[in-house]
């Protein structure tokens, strides 16, 4: 049994069980380079743009500031770019509409204009994703090179399964390949959505359906587009929301007897596995593209109160984060959402005020506490207690651990001989609440962790141990930066 008692500045767990410690053991396989930036990377659901998003809001761009820099990137796009039009001899303010597939907007070149300035402002690279007309996606590119606005990389099409897509592709790349530019843009595709559909043990004995599909519809993608492709992407969500025991658009409920797969490492363990699958496809037919997954969280259609705005999520954030690094042929992730809905970093904007979820601030710890290379690790008795490894940012004499308590009931344990330097995040939650781990707000090392008004970041320093013993309790994580020789 496990007991949360909370405070306005402090969170306690008092458990009847003894902590297990956790071995920390490497396989002997070689140690995996990473982009920390480029893994770390966002997104904004185009529906925002299509309704008038101010992207000048001062708090807005100090917030999405703290998370670029180098490789960082924004997405934009989602299933509205494909109805969404483009005017770009139109100097006039885009006028705002509402979302949906059947619903047509129009991009003007002063609204462009904005988003470009504000992924530029933000340090972030642009990933933009077209609509499904050639010539309107051709000016757009032909536009922004004129502008010598630069773009990382263009999507044609979201999701769409249609080989109209592929010769599509093709015209764009003679369109990017005479634009007149020191960077040219990358084209990227097909942002395939893929997800589990059926039943768990139908996908574990492989006869997911929807799955399969998709899949074969990749294969035939990515051999029609292997010259001129730079980036093979896909989407992928852990869940819809009745695997978890609600349904879309309405809250999480912990005591349902389904909402404990959103802490199980078999569920969470599919999107690695289908990770593999895609760089299959691409290593056959287009050795030379990369592997982005361009769109992901934990669960899908805008995500659910209590669960992907709330500290549980960020539990699934570090083991999406290490299960990705370590399949090794995934260059980029991008997280659903900056901004909008329940399942974004920083709050369901314009229905409440901009505040950072716990998962902004496990971003900002991670990009500042992790180096460019993850040490594979032998697995856990425990299948639930998720270890990663990593190079420190502070140099090549520490090491970073990230332990993840998946756990439901038992305590995990590390210790070594020697000093550390630790980061315990835990739930801030009302005493009354059973499940505080879909508490909104987090405490580092028992400070609860918000911004000002201006979007600046408080303290986030780590507590020194110069005996190195800490317990993450169930269902919450931690963050060690511990002496190299101790590994």
């Amino acid at each position: 049994q496990t007991i949360w008692l909370s405070w306005p500045l402090l969170v306690l767990v008092i458990s009847s069980c003894a902590a297990q410690p956790v071995r920390i053991q490497q396989t002997g396989n070689a140690a995996i380079p990473f982009d920390k930036y480029a893994m770390t990377s966002i997104t904004i659901d185009v529906c925002l743009f299509k309704q008038g998003l101010n992207t000048s809001i001062p708090k807005l761009m100090a917030l999405t500031k703290n998370l670029g820099g180098y490789n960082s990137t924004l997405r934009i796009g989602g299933s509205d770019q494909n109805s969404w039009h483009y005017n770009l001899s139109s100097a006039q303010p885009a006028q705002p509409c509402k979302c949906g597939s059947h619903v047509s907007c129009t991009l003007t070149a002063s609204y462009w204009d904005d988003i470009h300035s504000f992924a530029s402002a933000t340090d972030h690279r642009l990933v933009f994703g077209l609509n499904s007309d050639v010539q309107e996606a051709a000016s757009l590119i032909r536009y922004a090179a004129a502008n010598n606005q630069s773009v990382l990389a263009y999507s044609f099409t979201n999701e769409l399964v249609d080989p109209a897509i592929i010769t599509g592709l093709k015209q764009l790349r003679l369109v990017v390949d005479n634009i007149s530019s020191i960077s040219p843009p990358l084209l990227i595709g097909p942002d395939l959505a893929l997800q589990r559909h059926a039943p768990f043990a139908v996908y574990a004995a492989g006869n997911d359906s929807t799955i399969n599909s998709k899949l074969e519809w990749l294969n035939e993608y990515v051999q029609g587009v292997a010259e001129v492709v730079d980036i093979v992407s896909w989407h992928t969500y852990d869940f819809h929301a009745d695997d978890v025991g609600t349904i879309d658009h309405q809250p999480w409920h912990p005591g349902n007897v389904n909402a404990s797969r959103f802490y199980n490492v078999s569920y969470l363990n599919v999107a690695s596995q289908l990770a593999q699958r895609v760089g299959g496809i691409a290593q056959a037919h287009a050795p030379q593209a990369a592997v982005w997954l361009s769109e992901t969280d934990s669960i899908c259609h805008q995500g659910v109160a209590n669960a992907t705005n709330a500290y549980i999520n960020s539990l699934w954030l570090l083991h999406r984060l290490g299960r990705m690094v370590s399949t090794t042929n995934t260059t980029l992730m991008a997280r659903q959402s900056l901004i909008g809905y329940n399942y974004s970093l920083l709050g369901n904007y314009p229905e409440e005020p901009i505040a950072p979820n716990p998962d902004y601030f496990t971003t900002v710890l991670f990009r500042r506490l992790v180096g460019a290379v993850m040490y594979p690790l032998e697995p856990q008795a425990n299948p639930a207690f998720q270890v990663f490894l990593y190079a420190a940012a502070q140099g090549p004499e520490s090491r970073v651990l990230v332990l993840v308590n998946l756990d439901p009931v038992e305590q995990l344990s590390y210790s070594h001989q020697g000093s550390c330097v630790v980061y315990i995040l835990s739930p801030v939650n009302d005493v009354f609440n059973p499940y505080p781990y879909t508490s909104r707000m987090m405490a580092l090392n028992g400070q609860p962790l918000h911004t000002d008004a201006t979007g600046t970041l408080p303290p986030l320093g780590g507590l020194v141990q110069h005996e190195c013993q800490l317990a993450v309790a169930p269902l919450s994580f931690a963050f060690a930066v511990v002496p190299a020789s101790t590994i």
